[in-house]
């Protein structure tokens, strides 16, 4: 049994604390907290780096750190194999066109798309509901999340997807993912629109 916390009395197994730790880093949280009943105590970094593997340690390393950049500043690189976060700051201010230092792909860092040639951003925002932008978004199988509108690309794995923004939606109808929309794996907002 390990004790995890100065502030706190209760101890788990290694294998409970490892499981209780891993999944809380998974959801994206910025401390972890004694799995005891109704205790706040934080539990011990040096304890949980005992015990938690490198490559899940690395990703909560990675979380912290881009958590503190304010929402504002954050741009991703729009394609789906990079989504590296650059920071975009405030003499970006007339800057649309980016050259992704990773990948190397051009973007529009105003509309956060793949580069739009031969389109103001006015001019591709008011294009974006056309059927060639819809024709061009189903081919590369894209959807936009519904509250930062950043396009997103699955891969793999089930039909909710949680965007960078924190929002989870269906990649199945788009709408964000509640207890009325979705129950389970099953879209009710599908079934209440085509019946």
């Amino acid at each position: 049994m390990l004790r995890l916390s100065s502030s706190c009395s209760h101890s788990f197994c290694s294998e409970c604390i490892t499981k209780h730790a891993t999944t809380k880093i998974q959801d994206k949280n910025k401390s972890i907290t004694c799995p005891g009943v109704n205790c706040k105590s934080t539990l011990d970094f040096n304890t949980l780096r005992q015990l938690i593997p490198k490559e899940t340690l690395v990703k909560w390393d990675e979380f912290l750190c881009e958590s503190m950049i304010p929402e504002s500043h954050k741009l991703y690189c729009p394609f789906s194999k990079c989504s590296v976060l650059l920071v975009y700051n405030d003499t970006w201010n007339n800057i649309t066109k980016v050259d992704c230092p990773v990948c190397r792909q051009t973007f529009c860092a105003a509309c956060r798309v793949p580069w739009h040639s031969n389109l103001t951003c006015k001019e591709f925002g008011k294009r974006e509901d056309d059927d060639v932008a819809v024709a061009f978004a189903k081919k590369k199988k894209w959807m936009r999340c519904p509250k930062c509108k950043f396009f997103v690309e699955k891969v793999d794995g089930c039909k909710r997807i949680s965007c960078r923004c924190k929002c989870s939606f269906c990649y199945v109808c788009g709408v964000e993912w509640n207890h009325i929309t979705h129950i389970g794996d099953i879209c009710y907002w599908v079934k209440f629109m085509y019946s």
